[in-house]
């Protein structure tokens, strides 16, 4: 039963996370979202990889759920992918 709870889920996750054609157009950014973006960029360039959430949420001081908005903001206004299903939650830069 467990294996098919989890399959379900699993399967779940790949649709929910699955590409769906061409990333939204880019919407502008508040300062602070482009300030977010901007330090992502920046340590995505230094260091080869993303920043995990709690690497964010140290850097601007500030709780795990307000960088899930963030990001989710980032997402919906089209200038990043993330991927629920793996760490760091970001896959790419658009």
């Amino acid at each position: 039963m467990a294996n098919k709870k989890k399959k379900t889920l699993m399967q779940h996750l790949k649709k929910k996370t699955a590409k769906k054609g061409p990333p939204p157009p880019k919407q502008p950014l508040t300062g602070k979202q482009k300030e977010v973006l901007d330090w992502i960029v920046d340590f995505h360039k230094k260091n080869d990889i993303f920043p995990t959430n709690s690497e964010i949420a140290e850097e601007f001081d500030m709780s795990g759920g307000n960088v899930s908005h963030y990001l989710t903001q980032l997402v919906q206004r089209g200038h990043i992918i993330t991927d629920p299903t793996m760490r760091p939650l970001i896959r790419e830069i658009i």
